[in-house]
């Protein structure tokens, strides 16, 4: 009778076939794999394919040219998809993979995986020739795998196996002989499609046909086809593939999210950037489009504070970003002292003004000398106007000089303004580096000073 054990597929499934040690080394420290635990029970399965294992170290005048790294990645793909057509108990697509898989990587582990394949299907079918394949094949991994893996139950697979194919064919050999010639006649491999996806909730669709779920296994007559892959939030995958008679497509495709769009409201002329990446300067010619997940989103501009915020973007979301920033301390400055320049020119013109009314004066009396004598009065109105002049003219001059100071240093804050250094590319940089972010502190300072020989000022300017 057949018996049925339940195995785990592991997490070695998903290195199937990556390098792998020696088979000794395998034997020494691999880790073991469930055992098969045999019943009489007709109606019992096996346990479940095993991950293909290295290959058997053999003489190097015998052994085949090793895998390129192409035929492990296809070899890979086949037996997942093998091992998801055995979890639906679609044996003979399994059995396909499988073998399609040993004959890519030659690694005896898909032969395992096959044999487990017709164990199961013996199960269903009940044909003579669908057990006999299943003995060959523990037989074969056996031979291919020498010691280790799971030669152990194979072994306890062919004790079980081998005494019920061979009471078959001594109790009733007519029968059998008439089961092995029907077999033969379906022996002709089928075309096959086996698709399956990472991404959750994708739909498959051949030829434009209804979407299916995946895993897709499907027969298919060869030749050139279209497959289509959707799932809600990702982008549309379609491909042109040709099948080829006899022989099983597998593929494992894995959908591309939609990107969100991102639409940026500010100041003109302020820089964009994602996670430390410049993305243009505003106004954007269009939306930007962000990958799903928590980004960064950084806007600068000269003479303001920047605007930094950790959002998480969903796929396919439209989401807008209005934003206005804030001048920063020494911008304002910068017009506080712009403004006291203008002041200091308007001062020192009214000044000169003054100054000029005071020439006047002195003028108009120094004029009544060609006609008569000067009375006391107008001899001390002459030398205050002249006295008056002088000390406006430094005024001014003093007024002037102080203005240009101002103006100048109203000119070199406003453009020396810039966004401070070290902006996180990450909010967690920024919670490395707190001072980074901060803005500079500025300060300034002006004293003029008048005297009648002399005019100046005293600047004291920190940022």
């Amino acid at each position: 009778m057949v018996s049925r054990a339940i195995g785990i597929f592991g997490a070695a499934a998903c290195v199937l076939f990556a390098a792998v040690p020696s088979v000794h080394a395998q034997a020494a420290g691999g880790k073991a794999s469930p055992s098969a635990a045999s019943t009489s029970a007709p109606s019992a399965a096996p346990a479940p394919p095993t991950p293909p294992a290295a290959p058997a170290a053999t003489s190097p005048a015998t052994n085949p040219a090793p895998p390129t790294a192409d035929q492990i990645a296809k070899a890979k793909t086949l037996f997942d998809l093998g091992a998801k057509a055995y979890d639906s108990e679609q044996f003979p697509a399994a059995i396909q993979a499988f073998e399609e898989a040993y004959r890519l990587s030659q690694r005896p582990g898909p032969i395992f995986s096959t044999a487990q394949a017709y164990r199961r299907l013996y199960t269903t079918d009940r044909k003579v020739d669908t057990l006999r394949r299943a003995v060959q094949n523990y037989k074969l991994y056996i031979d291919k795998q020498k010691a280790g893996g799971r030669i152990g139950e194979a072994q306890q697979a062919l004790r079980d196996l081998e005494p019920l194919l061979n009471d078959l064919l001594a109790g009733n050999a007519a029968g059998a002989a008439a089961s092995l010639a029907s077999s033969a006649t379906d022996t002709k491999p089928k075309t096959r499609l086996m698709v399956s996806s990472s991404t959750k909730g994708a739909l498959a669709s051949l030829d434009g046909g209804e979407p299916a779920e995946l895993p897709l296994i499907q027969e298919l007559t060869p030749g050139p086809h279209k497959l289509r892959l959707t799932a809600e939030g990702y982008v549309d995958d379609e491909r042109d593939i040709v099948a080829f008679e006899g022989q099983v497509f597998g593929l494992d495709v894995s959908l591309r999210e939609r990107p969100a769009l991102l639409t940026i409201g500010t100041d003109s002329g302020a820089d964009v950037s994602i996670d430390g990446r410049n993305e243009g300067t505003t106004p954007l010619p269009k939306a930007l489009e962000i990958a799903p997940g928590t980004r960064l989103v950084t806007i600068t501009k000269t003479g303001y504070r920047p605007f930094s915020a950790e959002i998480d973007f969903r796929r396919d979301e439209r989401r807008p970003l209005e934003v206005k920033l804030q001048q920063t301390t020494q911008r304002t400055a910068s017009f506080v002292v712009g403004g006291a320049a203008l002041a200091g020119l308007a001062a020192g013109g009214i000044i000169t003004g003054l100054a000029a009314a005071a020439e006047g004066r002195a003028r108009e009396i120094e004029g009544f000398i060609s006609q008569r004598n000067l009375t006391a009065q107008e001899l001390n109105d002459h030398i205050s106007s002249v006295q008056l002049r002088n000390e406006l003219r430094v005024a001014a001059v003093a007024t002037f000089g102080g203005a240009a100071l101002l103006g100048l240093m109203s000119v070199g804050m406003f453009i020396f303004d810039s966004s401070p250094p070290g902006l996180p590319t990450r909010i967690r940089d920024e919670q490395k580096k707190p001072e980074a972010a901060r803005q500079p502190k500025v300060g300034f300072s002006v004293t003029p000073w008048v005297s009648p020989a002399l005019a100046g000022g005293s600047v004291q300017f920190r940022f």
